[in-house]
Formats: structure tokens, sequence, C-alpha cells
């Protein structure tokens, strides 16, 4: 497998959250499977990022990262860590039923 990427994140404007010591509108994991790795290392690493609101028109948006801490799954992760955001993706679609049947 060559190297491969993948991303997930949330957001919500209008509730900050604290994440890398930082107050955050969203944040996302950036998930690297990578085909050339060091002796021993497993085969994915992932990145924690955290996007700010700057308080200016200009440049609304500060983007903070890469962290190795704070993403769903460990910085080196195996293939099987990342089924919590399988997990994650159900349970935010089940609520987002419930409200739009609301």
């Amino acid at each position: 497998m060559k190297d491969a990427t993948k991303r997930m994140g949330s957001a919500n404007p209008n509730d900050p959250r604290l994440l890398n010591n930082r107050q955050c509108v969203a944040g996302f994991d950036q998930l690297v499977f990578e085909s050339h790795r060091k002796p021993g290392e497993p085969e994915g690493n992932a990145y924690h990022y955290v996007i700010q609101e700057s308080g200016r028109s200009d440049y609304p948006y500060i983007l903070n990262g890469p962290f190795y801490s704070e993403a769903r799954v460990p910085h080196y992760f195996e293939p099987h860590h990342i089924d919590v955001y399988d997990e994650c993706e159900t349970r935010h679609r089940n609520i987002a039923t419930v409200t739009a049947l609301s």
C-alpha cells in the first residue's frame, strides 16, 4: 500500500472547546498510513489539528498543529484502532437523524 491519508473532524462555532490548550471552534485528525516507516514503527501515524477564531476580520481563523495528542487514536496506531471513527460517525449520524425527525 502506498502512503495514504484520511481526515476526520468536527466543528461548532457556537460551542468552542478547549483542545490542546487552545479555545477552539473545530478540530480534526489526520491519519497517515506510511509504507516507508522505521523498523518496529506501526504503519499508522495520527496528527491532531485545531482551529481557533482569531478575532480579526482579515484572517478570521488560525490553524494550529500538528499535535501528537488529543486525537481519537494514539499517535502510532494499528489499523484496528480506527474503528473508533466508525463508531463516532454512526453516533453523529443517529443524532442528526433524531434531530431531523423531531
